[in-house]
């Protein structure tokens, strides 16, 4: 009996471990693509705004990333180091904090509507659907 019990145990136990390594990298490779997506999607004037498209962990990022990243390259970089450090159940968070983000996504009378992070929403909501 105690066999089985301990047999029993350790298959939870392994079962658990397999749980937690697909959802980690089922968030990592959800957080690549959105991130490759807001960031591609996004319009280039100087690079600033793509520049500062930022991925982090447990809480959303506050502040404003210095520089310029045109082609976007750098960002995705940068983003995918943090990806690289989930952990199962972590909450991650993609942000851009740029005083004219909300402008960009919505439009304004001068330009209209990028809509890039509802482009990658439905994008990414399609394809786990």
């Amino acid at each position: 009996m105690t066999t089985n019990l301990r047999d029993f145990t350790a298959g939870l136990k392994a079962f658990e471990a397999e749980v937690k390594a697909a959802h980690t990298e089922q968030v990592r490779a959800v957080g690549r693509e959105l991130l490759e997506l807001l960031v591609q999607g996004s319009p280039v004037d100087t690079g600033h705004f793509k520049a500062n498209w930022q991925v982090s962990i447990g809480r959303p990022a506050t502040g404003i990333v210095n520089g310029v990243d045109p082609d976007g390259a750098q960002t995705i970089a940068r983003g995918e180091a943090v990806l690289r450090r989930v952990r199962a159940f972590d909450s991650v968070h993609i942000t851009n904090n740029v005083a004219y983000a909300q402008q960009l996504e919505e439009g304004s009378v001068q330009r209209p509507p990028a809509a890039m992070v509802k482009a990658a929403v439905a994008s990414v909501q399609g394809r786990l659907r």
